[in-house]
């Protein structure tokens, strides 16, 4: 499983705001977070707890208190994620499965007709947006705006991420728009500006007044992941 460069953690959430015009007689949450950790399941999610009492009572064992902050939160959600083609998932498949709740084969996303969940969402009045420490064309946020394309094919995954309905997209410098990934085809902030890129290291930040307008927030070309603080 490619993990950029052994990354230990990809933290992503996609969220949906409920739009003010929806209105029916059931209630509906407001916000819907999805977070999803790299490689992170329940063994390794109990290591970690472990690991940090650990530090914090000499190594006792018998303490086990609730160090990670995900393990508090009031609904967790579990799933089989091995794709289509082997036991032993990527972050392609398995970011299919989670964003289609059907498999595909490691190395590609979602080849069906079936909705993904950000589009089951959008459908439902709510806007969507997907947060990421790692370019927001990798694996695994890609999974949640596209489909059909191997997950190497970045130029053309950010060209998906610019025309999905999803609202506001931010992440890492995409890595589709580098030079040596264009390979002389056009920049894709220039040729896609109904997006706005927005950089993250500006103090203000304008959102556009169109609601139907999508959003960039993307830093300088240098940042390839954010750093490990924000986990």
């Amino acid at each position: 499983m490619n993990r950029l460069k052994k990354i230990l953690l990809i933290l992503i959430a996609v969220f949906f705001v409920a739009s003010w015009t929806y209105a029916g007689p059931e209630k509906h949450p407001r916000f819907i977070f999805l977070f999803i950790g790299d490689g992170m399941g329940l063994a390794q999610t109990a290591a970690a707890e472990l690991y940090l009492n650990a530090l914090k009572h000499d190594g006792n064992p018998a303490y086990t208190e609730r160090e990670l902050t995900v393990t508090s939160f009031p609904v967790t959600g579990l799933m089989t994620t091995h794709s289509a083609d082997d036991y032993i998932t990527d972050s392609a498949a398995a970011g299919t499965a989670m964003a289609t709740g059907t498999k595909a084969k490691n190395g590609f996303f979602s080849t069906g007709k079936k909705k993904l969940l950000t589009e089951y969402f959008i459908e439902k009045g709510y806007r969507a947006a997907i947060l990421t420490n790692v370019p927001a064309d990798h694996a695994t946020p890609a999974a949640f705006y596209t489909r059909g394309l191997p997950r190497k094919d970045y130029y053309n995954i950010a060209l998906e991420m610019m025309r999905s309905p999803v609202d506001i997209v931010a992440g890492a410098y995409v890595l589709g728009n580098r030079p040596r990934t264009r390979e002389g085809r056009p920049d894709l902030f220039q040729e896609n500006l109904k997006r706005v890129r927005v950089s993250l290291s500006e103090k203000k930040i304008s959102w556009p007044a169109d609601k139907g307008t999508r959003v960039l927030l993307i830093p300088d070309e240098e940042m390839v992941q954010f750093p490990y603080a924000i986990d």
